[in-house]
């Protein structure tokens, strides 16, 4: 009986401890940079990147930030080779990405719109 009630704990737990990842497959992407945290002395909510995985064709994938105004993060071309990925460091314009205040609706989307269906993951 207790080898039952320890094996059933080592189910539970091992399918709650599974972290399932967050991707998206589709054609357009729209993407904010959430307002973390604020800690003085500590950068949490850094680094932003964007990562991007094609299939079995390349693609070239554009980011812009299309709101963004003055002090927007310039347009990114990313030409990503058939079955690989990139990554997109986004933390230099952090200023200008991340959502803050936190819970508010701005301008500061970023769009990724590639030629060709792909994988983006957020990390």
């Amino acid at each position: 009986m207790k080898f039952c009630r320890f094996l059933q704990r080592i189910v539970t737990l091992t399918i709650f401890s599974i972290s399932p990842a967050m991707a998206q497959v589709d054609t357009e992407f729209w993407f904010v940079a959430p307002e973390v945290s604020i800690h003085p002395g500590a950068l949490l909510d850094r680094p932003i990147f964007l990562r991007f995985t094609t299939y079995s064709s390349a693609a070239t994938v554009t980011v812009s930030q299309p709101a963004g105004g003055a002090g927007a993060m310039p347009t990114q071309v990313l030409n990503i080779p058939a079955n690989s990925s990139q990554s997109l460091n986004l933390t230099p314009w952090i200023d200008n990405i991340e959502n803050k205040p936190a819970n508010t609706v701005l301008n500061y989307g970023l769009k990724s719109p590639p030629q060709r269906r792909f994988l983006r993951t957020m990390m």
